[in-house]
């Protein structure tokens, strides 16, 4: 239960992290709850700047814009780079009322989960700057409700995958 008002800031420091970079991290868990309105914020931090690695899908016209002076820059990511929400493999899970800000990635992953109910959630990214800060990513999951929920994030704001795709 987080009560109104209350924050919870993601640590940026690598070691508070053992496994999962998540601020919430569940594996097999059943009968579990994330209520109230407070925030969860992940401290999402951005520099502009030219692209730091080659992406394969794009490298041709990358090539080609560069050469026709086009500004290649984009935003980039800073500081530690961790989800808000994951489930792996839960039952039985509700996420109410919470607003969950700046996450430097997807802010719910529900992956392989049975019965999840996200209510009055609030889902806010930078719209310009958080690539890859998806609100709420449905990943070979069964008997989820999304409802009553503001999500705008510069991602998908909610995205399903079958079981099939999600594996692939």
């Amino acid at each position: 239960w987080l009560e109104a008002g209350a924050i919870f800031y993601l640590s940026q420091e690598k070691t508070d992290f053992p496994a999962e970079r998540a601020f919430v991290f569940a594996d097999g868990a059943r009968n579990i709850a994330i209520r109230g309105r407070g925030r969860f914020d992940g401290q999402a931090r951005y520099e502009w700047g030219p692209p730091e690695e080659q992406d394969t899908e794009i490298l041709e016209e990358e090539r080609l814009a560069a050469r026709a002076g086009v500004d290649t820059r984009r935003w980039l990511r800073r500081g530690l780079q961790a989800m808000t929400f994951v489930f792996k493999r839960c039952r039985d899970v509700l996420v109410e009322d919470v607003t969950l800000v700046n996450s430097t990635l997807w802010n719910v992953w529900l992956w392989g989960c049975d019965g999840v109910v996200l209510r009055g959630v609030t889902i806010e990214s930078d719209l310009e700057r958080a690539a890859n800060s998806d609100g709420v990513d449905v990943d070979g999951s069964r008997n989820v409700r999304i409802s009553d929920c503001r999500i705008a994030t510069a991602d998908d704001a909610n995205k399903a995958m079958s079981a099939a795709h999600a594996a692939a």
